[in-house]
């Protein structure tokens, strides 16, 4: 048998064209190779795309801001009203970190701030408090108030996640100098809030963003090749080339063109971004005024911090003339605002409602710091002003009693109980009750004598009435009232001598002399505290100018004998000590 050696029709096909056959096999492996990458690319898409993007802030965030802002909400401490119930003090749940919630003392960087004097540091950490929410006051959005960096905080890039920020650092803008460049008192603002920020970092494992302010005044450096066009750049620069800031910490505010812009802008982002603490930075001699408008501006439910980067004796000698002055214009620029209006209850309207917001934020203080206050505190209010404060407070502690005091001093408030009693019919108030009287020194000195106590009580800009002769008479009459409440809300005339025909309008400035005798009004208390052994503290929560020109802090003094028997004497003995409806003893 013999084999057929003759090639099969397959192989002479693939003889003939076989460098076609391997272009093809080459071909096939290339699609199969290209085909294997695309899918994996696209199961590498899809998960990437489950990441949180990168946001563009001004494009996605001013959107999303215009759209979220009018109905956004933050949430803030509550204040008495929901807290104190049959006596007893509400576990109030606290809403941030355990270095917070502990009320531990924080020890600040070298400044002059809020004046505490229990604490050797001047300054006490109050930040914690339960949560209720309020509404935004305004639907503005952020297109001219950027964060650097593309993100607002709180966003995921990459691997690199940033936590939402929760406490502002605002930095107040100084005029800069006719080349642009930063003024020594603007570094030194600069500095000290960054060491405020590496403090809050480091110290109580907290956030904070930092807010610069500061607008240069149309045209101030529009014909000059200036270093910087505002405050806010000097600031930046001063800040993201010295210091290691996270530029996603900082937040430029390119509108505020004054201190009240500036908070009200400061406001609007902080309840964007649920922030509910705010520390001011600003030089020493400004601090009475940059408080005077934030605490006016900022709802009493967030908590505020005044740091004053110290300056020379010279400066604050020169800049206090200013300040002065500039008072009126701060009042102006609130007014401007709607901030502050004319139609307030009470006389000199325009000084009511930064004065109660100061003493609101304080009860609000209170609350957080989980004070007992009893099931009925008793509160009094000398001077009620037509009843604006002591309504105020009767409204704010709804289970309290409240002591009104109307003096018919002048005839300018001649109606003042009048007033007073239509505002609680027509807020259908029933714990307020209003004394006709003239308040007398011997009053407050029985009250001790009886061994009573307030929880609460306000002497706004009428301590001068009461006709103490000198010095010693003063510090007498002035001990005797701070005993008689566990704290004390008072106003005082400016520390200043006194010169004729008319004294600068205070009323009865030959005395005031004599009281003062050049002292301050910390030392004032200070005197009292050591010449009558009173464990006592106060700080000052900002001032207010007067309808003379003066300026007059708002003090609160807290008064803890270190073994307190005082008690509330019942309503009717304080009507007889008071003389309620009679004509009071001379």
């Amino acid at each position: 048998m013999f084999r057929n050696n003759q090639p099969s029709t397959l192989w002479r096909l693939f003889s003939k064209y076989k460098i076609q056959a391997l272009v093809l096999f080459v071909v096939f492996l290339y699609l199969t190779s290209f085909l294997s990458y695309t899918s994996t690319e696209g199961n590498n898409n899809n998960n990437n795309n489950k990441k949180t993007p990168v946001v563009d802030n001004k494009t996605n965030n001013n959107k999303n801001n215009n759209n979220n802002v009018i109905n956004k909400v933050t949430k803030v401490p509550v204040d008495y009203r929901n807290e104190h119930v049959d006596g007893q003090a509400v576990n109030i749940e606290e809403t941030r970190g355990s270095e917070e919630g502990t009320g531990k003392q924080q020890e600040p960087p070298r400044k002059h701030g809020v004046r505490d004097e229990a604490d050797p540091n001047h300054q006490k950490d109050h930040h914690t408090g339960s949560e209720i929410n309020i509404p935004i006051n305004d639907g503005s959005s952020f297109d001219t108030m950027t964060a650097n960096g593309g993100n607002m905080g709180g966003m995921e890039q990459e691997n690199n996640v940033k936590l939402p920020h929760d406490v502002t650092i605002v930095i107040l803008g100084y005029t800069l100098h006719k080349d642009g460049m930063p003024s020594r008192i603007l570094k030194e603002r600069v500095e000290l809030a960054v060491e405020t920020y590496s403090r809050l970092k480091e110290n109580d494992n907290l956030n904070p963003i930092i807010v610069l302010s500061g607008k240069s005044k149309p045209n101030d450096f529009d014909e000059t090749e200036a270093e910087y066009k505002t405050e806010a750049d000097a600031m930046r620069d001063i800040i993201t080339t010295t210091y290691d800031i996270d530029e996603r910490d900082i937040y430029m505010d390119l509108r505020a063109t004054n201190t009240a812009e500036n908070a009200n802008n400061t406001l609007t982002m902080m309840l964007a971004k649920n922030i509910v603490r705010c520390i001011i930075i600003t030089s020493d001699f400004h601090l009475l005024r940059s408080q005077y408008t934030f605490q006016t501006v900022f709802p009493a439910q967030i908590d505020l911090e005044f740091y004053g980067a110290e300056t020379s004796e010279k400066m604050r000698k020169t800049m206090g003339t200013s300040e002065r002055a500039l008072f009126e214009s701060s009042q102006k620029d609130l007014m401007n605002m709607g901030i502050i209006e004319t139609d307030v209850v009470g006389y000199h309207p325009f000084r009511n409602v930064p004065r109660w917001r100061m003493i609101e934020r304080e009860i609000e203080l209170d609350a957080r710091m989980k004070r007992d206050i009893g099931k009925h505190p008793l509160c009094v209010d000398y001077g009620s002003n037509q009843g604006y404060f002591s309504t105020s407070l009767a409204q704010k502690l709804p289970h309290s009693r409240i002591m009104s005091l109307e003096g018919e001093k002048t005839q300018e408030y001649k109606s003042a109980a009048t007033i007073h009693q239509e505002t609680l019919d027509e807020l259908n108030i029933k714990n307020d009750f209003i004394c006709n009287t003239t308040v007398r020194p011997f009053m407050f000195m029985e009250l001790v004598s009886q061994n009573h106590v307030y929880e609460y009580q306000l002497c706004l800009s009428i301590f001068h009435w009461f006709g103490m002769k000198n010095r010693e008479e003063f510090d007498k009459v002035l001990f005797d009232f701070l005993l008689n409440s566990k704290t004390s809300f008072l106003e005082l005339p400016e520390s200043m001598v006194y010169v004729g025909p008319h004294g600068h309008g205070q009323h009865e400035w030959q005395r005031v002399n004599r009281w003062y005798e050049g002292r301050s009004e910390e030392v004032i208390l200070e005197d009292i505290r050591t010449k009558y052994n009173l464990n006592m503290s106060w700080k000052v929560l900002g001032a207010i100018r007067h309808d003379n020109g003066t300026i007059r802090k708002m003090i609160r003094v807290d008064v803890n004998p270190k073994q307190d028997t005082r008690d509330p004497l019942p309503f009717e003995d304080l009507k007889s000590i008071y003389q309620c409806y009679v004509n009071p003893k001379k």
